[in-house]
């Protein structure tokens, strides 16, 4: 395992997953304008890359997580199932209460690209989109709950708790944009992020709280899927 301390590949890590991503998408944002297909190609290829620059730092350990994972695979899936659980309560209940501080999109000059699902291309789009959303996931579990937190366990309690804080705060705060730029609003997120760094922690496993956050994010393409398989139909009869 990593040793967790302030390394160079930590700042590296902080700097491109989350400056390099907030940074990207909102260089996106600016050429797109309008458009959500331009938008969506611009953030899709930014996440593919940083799916492989993820791996390349820690592909060794996912892998070797995975066949921890898969010892004790029944007690992990029902930690996955717990955790995901929590996370649908906790972020629910959350957004009861902090949705009044999401701005209007018109108010806050911030453009919520979503594309129509009457035609197929349009959910075809939204199947890549849905990509985008498990690959987020994947990374996301990498930077924000491994580099970022589990990796100074072996450093105490106290900073081990303070760095679950300070990577669930960068964690909702990666969100910005899906809250019409409210920092505030991001808290839901900031919660589920305490939670899937706790399921880590008290799992051992790399693999349980990516697995919920995977499990989380995968609603909109199944959704989209399930719609395509429909106009599919449609088109055949």
């Amino acid at each position: 395992m990593t040793k967790g301390t302030f390394t160079k590949k930590f700042w590296l890590s902080i700097l491109i997953n989350f400056g390099g991503m907030l940074a990207v998408l909102t260089l996106a944002r600016q050429v797109a304008g309008n458009s959500g297909v331009i938008y969506l190609t611009i953030a899709s290829l930014w996440f593919i890359f940083l799916l492989f620059f993820n791996l390349k730092l820690f592909g060794g350990y996912v892998a070797a997580q995975w066949h921890e994972f898969a010892k004790n695979k029944w007690r992990n899936i029902l930690y996955v199932v717990i955790v995901l659980v929590l996370l649908e309560v906790a972020v629910t209940v959350a957004n009861l209460y902090f949705h009044q501080f999401i701005p209007s999109a018109k108010s806050a000059g911030i453009v919520q690209y979503e594309f129509s699902t009457v035609t197929i291309v349009g959910t075809l789009w939204g199947i890549v989109g849905g990509l985008g959303d498990l690959v987020a996931a994947f990374v996301e579990e990498l930077a924000y709950r491994h580099e970022s937190m589990y990796v100074f366990k072996s450093k105490g309690k106290l900073l081990t708790g303070i760095m679950v804080i300070v990577s669930s705060l960068l964690f909702g705060f990666s969100h910005y944009y899906n809250f019409n730029g409210s920092l505030i609003a991001t808290m839901p997120y900031v919660i589920a992020g305490v939670i899937l760094s706790l399921s880590y922690l008290i799992s051992k496993n790399f693999w349980v709280p990516t697995l919920a956050h995977l499990l989380f994010n995968s609603l909109s393409i199944l959704s989209a899927l399930v719609l395509l398989g429909i106009q599919l139909v449609d088109v055949i009869r």
